[in-house]
């Protein structure tokens, strides 16, 4: 199943470089809600590949430092030396089959947002934070501070390149970094942001040579104009306060800016956490009944207080 989509993954780059085909590919992407379904399925992909190549590193570089340590090694049974060993071969088995597919699915994400129109899409709501995440998410562990259990003997024997995979991810950064606010929002406000995460990482991609100054530069600026909506962010909810419970999403907790009502759990949750939601699981996640984005009804009132309320905190800063 891997190798198909790997091969389809492969097919679709090649139709990309081919400048012919771009106007397919943007044609495709106006479809909305196919397209959508498409990018989050590419996200997920990613995801789960990267989780799973992330989780089997730190285990093939213990088994390889120990081996490394001739003295202790030895003093290891046989069954425990195979045993070991089994345990690394079945580690690198995986590792190496995912990150196959893996390079391809991150590397479609950096080429398919390079084009401004395909962009549009993935800055909707219910893509845009699972995108944002998913960029940080990945930098974290290639440049963070874990990033050492993960460098592992011979990683290209395992198609492992962590120094093309940043250039991939933050690629994808570079191309949204002149987007303005909604970009820098998202990254601003996604659990996975640290103060310096893409600093760091900038430096390792111009350390590299793995982008040009440009777009180097380009990178800074959204740097520091995300960690100023960070501090905004954090200024508004500590003026705030205690929030009315009913402006506020049941899932997230967190303000809500478009609610919506549930008919099949009566239930009022934020428009873009639901739909996201949706994408993964066509069902009212409060009782599992069935349930179609067609079906949600606007809070329109619920909107406009919620509205007042954020200007009178705002006016009153």
């Amino acid at each position: 199943k891997l190798e198909h989509r790997y091969h389809i993954a492969v097919v679709l780059k090649y139709l990309w470089k081919n400048e012919e085909h771009r106007s397919t590919f943007r044609r495709i992407s106006e479809d909305t809600d196919q397209f959508v379904r498409f990018a989050n399925g590419l996200m997920n992909e990613s995801n789960a590949l990267v989780a799973s190549v992330m989780e089997k590193l730190p285990e093939i570089r213990s088994i390889q430092l120990q081996q490394n340590d001739a003295t202790k090694w030895t003093l290891l049974s046989e069954e425990r030396q195979n045993e070991m060993v089994e345990r690394l071969n079945e580690a690198e088995r995986a590792v190496t089959s995912n990150l196959l597919l893996c390079n391809e699915t991150l590397d479609m994400v950096n080429y398919l947002t390079s084009d401004v129109y395909i962009q549009i899409p993935f800055l909707l709501p219910e893509l845009l934070a699972r995108l944002a995440s998913m960029l940080l998410s990945i930098i974290g562990q290639l440049v963070g501070k874990k990033g050492l259990e993960i460098k592992v003997q011979n990683p290209e024997k395992y198609n492992f390149r962590p120094k093309e995979m940043l250039a991939s991810v933050i690629g994808v950064v570079s191309h949204f970094a002149s987007n303005g606010e909604t970009f820098d929002t998202a990254i601003a406000t996604s659990g996975f942001y640290q103060r310096d995460l893409l600093s760091k990482a900038l430096a390792t991609v111009q350390k590299h040579g793995l982008m040009d100054f440009k777009k180097l530069k380009e990178l800074e600026n959204l740097c520091q104009r995300v960690q100023l909506v960070y501090e905004k962010v954090n200024s508004m909810d500590e003026r705030l306060g205690d929030v009315p419970e009913e402006f506020l999403c049941p899932l997230m907790c967190t303000v809500m800016k478009d609610p919506v009502l549930l008919p099949t759990s009566g239930n009022i949750i934020d428009r873009s956490t639901i739909i996201q939601h949706l994408l993964n699981d066509p069902t009212d996640p409060f009782n599992r009944k069935p349930l179609d984005p067609s079906m949600l009804v606007p809070q329109v009132d619920l909107k406009a207080r919620i509205g007042e309320y954020l200007e009178n905190n705002e006016m009153n800063a």
